[in-house]
């Protein structure tokens, strides 16, 4: 699981600092910005992420914010990321003048990225119900990873407490008799 982080996290975050020598220090600054995060709308949250200027031409011009147009801040790409704090900051600024829903087609039309956020609460609800044949309904956290020819799935519940421990230590040569033993004494059971 380290590998897959280490790589998932470094395409974007080695940048400067895989070079040698190394031309900056890690990190990406546009994503570590503590702007860069769920924004309020009039209604809930959305998570709006403009890149391009014209990204954040459309967004300013949409939020009456005509003064800042011609900002240098916007110009370049670089300008951008150096300056993505203030950005983020203003483009949340005119995220509360419109709904969600607003927010979200305004966003599909001038083709910038956004989705609505949701709460933890909301993000379990939305897992798969399934039935434990003693403890009940639950919610299924799907396999995390999808292959076409062998698919991942959850073939059983989680079993109940000692529910195979009998078989467990008899595969590391606990014999009949110690195992009954194991049960007498209250040390083995099937929860």
């Amino acid at each position: 699981m380290l590998d897959v982080m280490r790589a998932f996290v470094l395409v974007e975050h080695g940048a400067g600092a895989i070079p040698e020598p190394a031309l900056d220090t890690a990190g990406y600054r546009r994503i570590l910005t503590a702007e860069r995060r769920p924004q309020e709308t009039a209604d809930g949250w959305i998570n709006v992420l403009p890149y391009i200027e014209e990204h954040y031409l459309a967004l300013f011009r949409a939020g009456g914010r005509d003064d800042i147009l011609g900002d240098p801040r916007i110009a370049t790409r670089e300008s951008r990321i150096a300056n993505s704090d203030t950005l983020y900051s203003d483009v949340a600024a005119i995220l509360t003048q419109r709904s969600t829903e607003q927010w979200l087609e305004f966003c599909e039309e001038q083709d910038i990225p956004a989705t609505r956020s949701i709460s933890l609460d909301e993000l379990v609800e939305t897992l798969p119900l399934a039935e434990h044949p003693t403890a009940g309904t639950y919610r299924v956290i799907p396999p995390p990873v999808r292959f076409s020819a062998t698919p991942a799935s959850v073939r059983s519940p989680a079993p109940t407490m000692g529910q195979h421990g009998r078989e467990a230590l008899a595969t590391v040569g606990y014999s009949e008799a110690e195992l009954d033993e194991l049960e007498s004494a209250g040390v083995l059971f099937h929860g």
